[in-house]
């Protein structure tokens, strides 16, 4: 039997050529350094907008949150005044 090497573009051909086998990932083209920065960018300054936003409407709702607990407070403060002032 027949030693195949795995990553060897000869081998791949020769085995195309004998068996009709082609390789399962063909290979990528290496991608240029500026480009892999561009797209870290990219990810970082969408990243960063969806944070910011998400805080913003977290920050909003623990407002209206904290309104909620000093109304809830002033109302009980009342019920109980006007229990015992009866």
């Amino acid at each position: 039997m027949k030693e195949i090497l795995k990553e060897n573009s000869l081998n791949e051909h020769r085995q195309e050529k004998e068996y009709g086998w082609k390789s399962i990932s063909p290979k990528k083209k290496p991608v240029k350094k500026s480009s892999e920065y561009t797209y870290a960018f990219i990810g970082v300054v969408i990243g960063l907008t969806m944070g910011i936003l998400t805080s913003i409407f977290m920050y909003r709702d623990a407002e209206r949150c904290n309104l909620l607990l000093e109304e809830n407070k002033l109302l009980k403060e009342m019920l109980y005044y006007k229990e015992i002032n009866k």
